[in-house]
């Protein structure tokens, strides 16, 4: 895979709602992106992480219940996913999009931790 067909987690394109990060990908996923994604997250994943669990779709990736002080490992562990799937370049795929669902408590207090999440994630799109 060329280095301009790689994948790439769009930070610029993060939203944060109710405490679930939403972020594109850009890039064209081959056969089996998905599943693959999921097998190496499953690999590099440890629990007691800031973090709900994370879905991918071949255009995006959602994460739920994003704790504030976990962006960074949060950001370190999909673009660790993301370098291993683009030096492995293999998979199948069955394309599915799953939604996290949403929690309704203390929603003033979630939307300020929501907004300082988003202004973080949205930092990285200058890092490379």
């Amino acid at each position: 895979m060329s280095e301009s067909a790689a994948r790439r987690i769009d930070w610029s394109t993060a939203e944060v709602r109710d405490g679930h990060l939403s972020v594109d990908l850009t890039g064209a996923a081959e056969k089996g992106w998905v599943k693959h994604f999921e097998r190496v997250l499953a690999m590099l994943e440890h629990g007691g992480a800031g973090w709900g669990d994370v879905r991918v779709s071949k255009s995006s990736i959602r994460v739920v219940d994003v704790q504030e002080g976990a962006a960074e490992d949060l950001r370190h562990l999909l673009e660790g996913v993301l370098q291993q799937l683009n030096s492995d370049r293999a998979g199948d795929t069955d394309g599915r999009s799953l939604e996290g669902e949403r929690s309704d408590a203390e929603p003033d207090r979630r939307a300020e931790a929501d907004l300082r999440l988003l202004v973080e994630f949205r930092s990285f799109a200058g890092q490379g």
